[in-house]
């Protein structure tokens, strides 16, 4: 019984700390990009936590997206 509780007690601290720094993390750190059109193609570059860059082919329907949400 009591290894049960130490483990409950464990994972409730886990879960506050997280809840704690949710917060404090900003959206543009951990996610950042940038669309350009190469190849006569539209692509999207997406910058990771790591910095590395992805070249993604993307359908029309979604730069249609963005523009919606642009308006």
């Amino acid at each position: 019984m009591p290894n049960e509780n130490n483990a409950m007690i464990r994972i409730l601290i886990f879960i506050s700390a997280l809840l704690f720094f949710i917060p404090f993390t900003d959206a543009e750190d951990i996610f950042n990009g940038t669309i350009l059109f190469k190849n006569n193609d539209w692509h999207f570059v997406r910058c990771s936590i790591t910095q590395d860059d992805y070249l993604i082919e993307t359908p029309p329907e979604t730069f249609t997206q963005f523009k919606e949400l642009q308006q």
